[in-house]
């Protein structure tokens, strides 16, 4: 896509969030040092409420390389997240995902994932399934430690959540924001969300395959909030 488009994205999703009711909030990009996280300065600043921003961060990718992103994304902060706020975030990525595929002519698609239900049913094994790595899942396997059904439910990655219900409850959260997105689905239970706040349904974001973005509910300062952040500068390369 070229700049034209991306500023029109930017535009429309904007009007987005402004119709469903948030607020936009700006926080500099340089106080004590470079920002690197819309989601915790925001929670930090925010007592609660539906906010939406816009801007640079800078964050240090695995390969220990800089990577500047421009993100666009909204929060919804409260006391505590329920269906009302999943249902909402749900409904503006539809939205906004309707936008981008209307100018690209791509595809969305979302991973779904959970951080909590991992650690509950594998304990001090999930670690394994967070890192895949098969030699050691499959000797826990061998070992009767875990079920090789658990096994391969927290394993694999599926297209229908109907295969993860048959051998473990899905959480409620989890339920809910599936039911509520209409882009196309995959699920994988042991995707690790890249921060620590994060403390149910979480989810990436393709674009033609492509990860552009993502989000989920997470935990911050005695709050909880649920959200998610598109990179603009992935969707021009």
């Amino acid at each position: 896509m070229n700049l034209k488009e991306i500023r029109e994205i930017e535009f429309r999703t904007m009007k987005v969030f402004d119709e469903l009711g948030f607020e936009e909030i700006r926080i500099p990009l340089y106080e004590k040092e470079v920002r690197e996280d819309f989601t915790r300065e925001i929670a930090k600043r925010t007592s609660g409420g539906k906010v939406c921003y816009r801007g640079s961060i800078f964050r240090i990718t695995h390969f220990g390389r800089g990577e500047e992103m421009y993100q666009i994304g909204c929060e919804i902060i409260n006391k505590y997240v329920g269906e009302e706020e999943i249902k909402l975030c749900a409904l503006a990525l539809n939205m906004i995902s309707n936008i981008i595929t209307e100018i690209s002519g791509g595809e969305m698609s979302v991973l779904i994932a959970h951080q909590g239900i991992a650690k509950k049913i594998l304990g001090e094994y999930a670690e394994y399934f967070f890192k895949k790595n098969a030699t050691q899942i499959q000797k826990l396997i061998e070992e009767k430690k875990i079920e090789n059904e658990i096994a391969k439910v927290f394993f694999s990655v599926f297209e229908d959540e109907k295969k993860i219900q048959e051998v473990i409850e899905m959480p409620y959260d989890m339920k809910v924001f599936s039911k509520s997105v209409s882009l196309k689905k995959l699920f994988n239970l042991s995707e690790k969300a890249q921060k620590d706040y994060y403390s149910g349904t979480v989810f990436i974001l393709f674009h033609n395959s492509k990860k552009i973005g993502a989000g989920g509910i997470y935990s911050l300062f005695g709050k909880e909030g649920i959200g998610f952040s598109i990179n603009l500068l992935k969707l021009s390369r």
